[in-house]
């Protein structure tokens, strides 16, 4: 599909799914970059935040689903949170790639944390807008073997940039390109 075709159909569907999920549609949809690398992702503006935490639970209530996936709606998170929270899963599913057990996997975003069973494998954090990383007791060799795992790095790395973009002055920080209005 084009993107000005995507565009003008994710600019009717989302009010559309909103009004079957019984909720106020927003008053302006975005997504992050151009339509062409449209990855599925889309935001909402509302004009208060007890009108998005409705529309919030009521889609999650609703079910919805787009393409054969299910749509899922969460209120926006700080950038920094976002950052820490991508560093985590990004680490999960690098486990996940080197052969553990997704089950048995758990990422926390409320200590920051990403534990494999009982044991902690990484806490992360930020620090003058550069993120830090903690393994647990004998993670850190396994996770960083001779102190250079491409994807260890990589992931701080984009989280890093993220924060970094973060305290550069730019009008509309944050927000997408292809902002429409509904």
């Amino acid at each position: 599909m084009k993107a000005l075709e995507m565009e003008d159909e994710l600019d009717k569907w989302i009010p559309r799914a909103l009004a079957d999920a019984k909720t106020t549609p927003p008053v302006q949809t975005f997504i992050e970059g151009e339509f062409s690398s449209f990855n599925g992702v889309a935001f909402g503006k509302y004009s208060s935040a007890v009108e998005r935490g409705s529309a919030v639970e009521a889609t999650r209530k609703a079910s919805l689903e787009y393409g054969g996936q299910k749509m899922r709606a969460k209120p926006e998170q700080p950038l920094e949170t976002r950052a820490l929270q991508s560093v985590l899963f990004g680490g999960k599913k690098t486990l996940v790639v080197w052969g553990f057990d997704e089950r048995s996997l758990w990422a926390y975003a409320s200590t920051m944390s990403l534990s494999c069973g009982n044991d902690l494998v990484i806490k992360v954090a930020v620090d003058y807008k550069t993120p830090t990383i903690e393994y647990g007791a004998e993670w850190e060799t396994d996770l960083m073997p001779d102190g250079a795992n491409k994807a260890v790095d990589d992931l701080l790395d984009a989280a890093k940039e993220k924060l970094q973009r973060s305290s550069a002055p730019s009008k509309g920080l944050g927000k997408g390109k292809g902002v429409r209005s509904l």
